[in-house]
């Protein structure tokens, strides 16, 4: 059975995301993961409660970080490409995160802003926020929404992001951002991006190698999207013709989530692998 988990979420942290730090917490001692990593989308708030809880329970617990980045400066195909890239083992080391950040944080702060300005032109009765979470709320308390899940639905639309970009970090610079906090740098969910046609097995090796000459330590073969797309022995291929690090996240959002913890164990028969190399990973030189 495998006991560790190096990927999920919570709320507030990942607006995404609907489960507490004690929820994830409880949930993952109730089905006896021993090892768990909490990597939110873009901050490293959440960190240092979940680290607390996880101490109430006796799990070891790994900080993390998910970072939404962009493919830039590649060629004219991948560029603008959205992947996700984990920080594992990083240091919880928000004031120089946020200082790294900080020309980004700006950027969408002032992103924010023209959305709010957008709705009231649209109507809705919305007073100025720079942050998501805020604006969700007013769209539910004052404008009809049903719940946070719907506006963020809207908000996270083709239509609004076309309008108003999300600024994001290059690939490049969120592989440097998670080694100067000392951490791996792991591609997630490689077989699912963004603004782009997923990739091929053969496009996620020629995105490996570029992501690999810019420090690329692993790749998270092991996910719910991989699962489904039949395409793991692809991926334990790829990394280990690069001496990529292997890593296994249930991208856990929900409390009720099904896939959490890949439950169907036997499933993890069908492949050769040394599980607990996985597991200790990040302790390795």
């Amino acid at each position: 059975m495998i006991d560790f988990d190096f990927h999920t979420h919570t709320f507030p942290q990942s607006l995404c995301a609907s489960q507490t730090v004690e929820q994830l917490v409880e949930k993952a001692h109730s089905v006896g993961i021993k090892m768990l990593a909490l990597c939110n989308h873009d901050t490293l708030d959440g960190l240092s409660e979940a680290r607390a809880e996880c101490e109430k329970y006796g799990i070891e617990f790994i900080n993390g970080v998910e970072l939404t980045c962009e493919i830039k400066g590649e060629s004219s195909e991948l560029d603008g490409t959205m992947v996700h890239i984990l920080g594992l083992n990083i240091d919880n080391d928000t004031k120089f995160f946020n200082s790294y950040c900080a020309d980004i944080i700006e950027k969408n702060e002032k992103r924010v802003l023209k959305i709010c300005d957008f709705l009231r032109g649209r109507g809705l009765d919305i007073d100025d926020c720079t942050k998501l979470l805020p604006l969700f709320e007013q769209m539910v308390e004052k404008n009809g929404y049903p719940d946070i899940k719907s506006a963020r639905k809207y908000l996270y639309s083709d239509e609004i992001e076309l309008k108003f970009p999300t600024a994001r970090l290059s690939h490049r610079q969120g592989i440097e951002l998670i080694h100067k906090l000392n951490g791996y740098a792991v591609w997630a969910h490689p077989t699912r991006v963004y603004w782009h046609e997923n990739f091929s097995i053969e496009e996620i090796a020629q995105v490996a190698d570029r992501f690999c000459a810019c420090g690329l330590d692993g790749l998270e073969a092991f996910h719910p999207d991989n699962f489904k797309e039949g395409a793991i022995p692809a991926l334990l291929n790829i990394a280990k013709k690069r001496n990529l690090k292997v890593t296994f996240g249930s991208d856990s959002h929900h409390v009720q989530d099904k896939d959490g913890y890949f439950p169907l164990n036997a499933e993890l028969d069908k492949f050769d692998y040394d599980f607990k190399k996985i597991k200790y990973f990040w302790k390795e030189q």
